[in-house]
C-alpha cells in the first residue's frame, strides 16, 4: 500500500483464495507433497489471471490476487475462471491425484456508496470477511462484498470481522456465488 493513497483511487479487484481443507492433504501425504500442490495450483492460477496482475501466496493455502482495470463482469468472470482452475481437475504429484477446491472472498473498486477513503490494507480486511462468509458457507464458494452501506465505512473496515453480521444489519451487501452442475451462479 502506498501511504495516504486510498484503495479507492486503484480500481479494480482484490481477492483472497483459501484451498479448503488443506491441512488434511499435509497431514495425509507429507508437506513436500502439499508444496508441490501449491505449486501446481499457483499455476493454474496464473493461467487465468493476465500479466500485469498481481497474484502472491499470501500464506500457508492462501493466494492474494489484485487486477487494476476490470468492470465489475470481467471481476466475477475472472472470479469464476478462478474457483473452476482449481477444481477443474485433481492435482498430480507423483502417483497422487488430490481432489482441491477453494474458497474465495472479493471486491472490486471502487465499491460504493460510503467506502470512498478505505486504504488498501483496510480493504484487505473486507476481502477477508467475505473470505470467511465463503467458508462459513460450506466452501467451494465465492463471496463478493458488492457495497458498504454504513454511513462511515473506515471504522466498519478496522473493526468488522463478521461480514455475515453486517450484512443482517445492512451496513453491508455481499453476493454469493455457488458451484452447481459445474457452473457457478449467484
Amino acid at each position: 500500500e502506498q501511504q495516504g493513497v486510498p484503495a479507492q483511487e486503484r480500481p479494480g479487484l482484490m481477492a483472497l483464495l483459501d484451498l479448503d481443507h488443506f491441512k488434511s492433504v499435509n497431514d495425509r501425504y507429507g508437506h513436500a507433497v502439499g508444496d508441490a500442490a501449491l505449486v501446481e495450483v499457483a499455476r493454474r492460477l496464473r493461467s487465468v489471471t493476465r500479466d500485469g496482475d498481481l497474484l502472491v501466496r499470501w500464506g500457508g493455502e492462501e493466494f492474494l490476487l489484485v487486477a487494476l482495470g476490470l468492470s465489475d463482469e470481467q471481476a466475477d468472470a475472472l472470479m469464476r475462471r478462478t474457483l473452476h482452475a482449481v477444481a477443474e481437475a485433481p492435482v498430480v504429484v507423483g502417483e497422487l491425484k488430490i481432489a482441491l477446491t477453494a474458497s474465495l472472498g472479493y471486491a472490486c473498486w471502487p465499491l460504493q456508496p460510503g467506502a470512498e477513503n478505505l486504504r488498501a490494507m483496510q480493504a484487505l480486511n473486507l476481502v477477508d470477511g467475505a473470505l470467511h462468509v465463503a467458508k462459513n458457507a460450506g466452501r467451494d464458494r465465492a463471496c463478493r462484498l458488492v457495497g458498504i452501506l454504513a454511513r462511515e465505512a473506515e471504522p466498519l473496515a478496522d473493526g468488522l470481522h463478521d461480514l455475515a453480521a453486517a450484512e443482517r444489519t445492512g451496513a453491508v451487501r455481499l453476493v454469493r456465488w455457488t458451484r452447481t452442475a459445474g457452473e457457478w451462479s449467484a
